[in-house]
């Protein structure tokens, strides 16, 4: 049998879910000034919110405790307009420090040429997107590459997973297509702090991304993580993208980890490009033994990496308790017999050294998988 000692761990799981903070079809919501030490899912989850600030928003665990909420910071589903976070902390968290992203969902039908049914993959009522909305198409072979959009004039409820959406004019797909809201937030984030969770720092599945003056320490997975996915049915592929003025600190390492601290990683892959118009600037990168470099780039396509500073920490101890193991008698033009308790072996104290990368032959700090065109590098250093 399984038997505890003093100093392990011990993780309790509620059945009961809920989150700290629950949002659904709010118009401005705003957060400020709130510090959350656990819930039992959750620190925010929203769905459908038009227009969010989250200001001074800390969700970090209690003295002497490992974790704060056993899954995500935030989760931010099919937000519109835009999302701000300001001078906000995430820290221990048991998944994502946030998740931003709409639904992907499919044609099942089609009763006319401007009726449509739909199937979702996640939870009802993520095909409630209202009058008026804007859906984008693509086609079951290029899952993330748009081809067409439609207008909602109304929907109705067909079944358990399904629903009729009528447009407001002929919209020309096939059974087995994809749809998704076309009309995702702008995410604006500025000094925000994510350490020591247990996967990524933040899932982007938005377009128009800025991410500046901000702390990535210690993700167990990829710090930015770009993944428009069909395996969680979350959409859409980001474009416009720029992460500027960031620190990025032994990041991917972990049960998380992926090919890169920065991720572009759409599931599945294509053929052809996705990202587009992205922009890695004036950062700081401090690659872990195990990070696996700085960027892995699967399906992009107008990318600049400029102005950072990017090396590895490798550390390395002498032994101070056993000074005669450190074998530094030998640099020094004394016989052995010289020391004595009074007159020790020269001992060196504990130091790290930096190791800076030589990009130029380390082509291992940037895993460039598939179709990365016009990509560019300048001005880095190390």
């Amino acid at each position: 049998s399984t038997k505890l000692v003093v100093g392990d761990p011990i993780v309790t799981r509620y059945y009961s879910i809920k989150n700290a903070i629950d949002a659904q079809d709010v118009t401005d919501l705003n957060i400020q000034s709130v510090t959350i030490y656990t819930a039992w899912a959750v620190g925010i989850m929203t769905l459908r919110i038009m227009r969010i600030n989250i200001i001074d928003y800390h969700v970090i665990p209690r003295t002497g405790r490992w974790m704060s909420t056993p899954v995500d910071c935030m989760h931010i589903g099919d937000s519109r307009d835009y999302i701000n976070i300001v001078d906000s902390k995430c820290e221990g968290q048991g998944d994502d420090r946030l998740n931003v992203h709409a639904f992907y969902f499919t044609v099942t039908e089609i009763i006319n040429s401007t009726t449509l049914v739909f199937e979702e993959f996640n939870f009802p009522d993520v095909l409630n997107v209202g009058v008026g909305t804007r859906l984008e198409f693509s086609r079951s072979q290029q899952q993330f590459t748009i081809y067409t959009t439609a207008i909602v004039a109304s929907s109705y409820l067909n079944g358990p997973h399904t629903r009729v959406f009528v447009f407001t004019s002929p919209v020309n797909v096939a059974v087995g297509d994809w749809a998704s809201v076309a009309d995702t937030p702008a995410l604006t984030i500025r000094n925000f702090t994510v350490a020591n969770n247990r996967a990524r720092g933040i899932l982007v599945k938005t377009r128009n991304v800025h991410i500046t003056h901000s702390l990535f320490n210690r993700t167990s997975g990829p710090a930015v993580l770009f993944e428009p996915s069909l395996y969680w049915h979350e959409s859409v592929s980001a474009d416009n993208v720029t992460l500027s003025q960031n620190v990025y600190i032994d990041c991917n390492e972990g049960i998380a980890k992926e090919k890169g601290v920065i991720s572009f990683s759409p599931n599945p892959r294509q053929s052809m490009p996705v990202f587009i118009d992205v922009v890695i600037e004036s950062s700081t990168f401090q690659l872990g033994s195990y990070s696996e470099g700085l960027m892995q780039g699967n399906n992009g396509g107008n990318v600049s990496i400029r102005g950072n500073y990017i090396f590895m920490v490798n550390p390395y101890y002498y032994d101070t308790t056993n000074p005669c193991q450190a074998n530094l008698s030998s640099l020094i033009d004394l016989l052995p017999a010289s020391f004595s308790s009074s007159f020790p072996p020269p001992v060196m104290t504990t130091i790290s050294g930096v190791q800076t990368s030589d990009h130029e032959n380390d082509l291992d700090s940037f895993n460039f998988m598939n179709l990365f065109n016009n990509f560019s590098l300048s001005n880095m250093i190390g």
